[in-house]
C-alpha cells in the first residue's frame, strides 16, 4: 500500500468512508471519493499529526487528485528531515 493510500485508508476509517485504496486511480479526484472541503481540513490535522509536517489550509485545500497529495506529502517528508524514515522509504 502506497502512503498516500494508508493515508487515506486511516482517515477514511476515521469519517466512515468506505474504499479500497489499493484500487483507487491516482488521477481520481477527492471529491469523487466523497472528500468534501470540511473533510480535507481534517485529512490536513490528520496528516499533520501522523507524519509530523506542516501543510498550509490554502495549500490543502489545493489538492484535487490522491495523486497529487500523494505528491505533496512525498515532498513535505522529503523537505523534513524529522519526518518518520519508514515512511519516506515507502513512498
Amino acid at each position: 500500500m502506497s502512503v498516500s493510500n494508508e493515508v487515506m485508508s486511516r482517515f477514511c476509517q476515521d469519517i466512515g468512508l468506505k474504499l479500497d485504496f489499493d484500487a483507487v486511480d491516482p488521477a481520481a479526484t477527492l471529491q469523487e471519493l466523497g472528500v468534501d472541503s470540511m473533510s480535507l481540513v481534517q485529512l490536513m490535522y490528520t496528516l499533520e499529526d501522523e507524519y509530523g509536517v506542516t501543510i498550509g489550509t490554502q495549500e490543502m485545500l489545493e489538492i484535487n487528485t490522491v495523486g497529487a497529495l500523494s505528491a505533496m506529502l512525498r515532498q513535505k517528508m522529503a523537505a523534513d528531515t524529522s519526518a518518520p524514515s519508514t515512511l519516506a522509504a515507502a513512498s
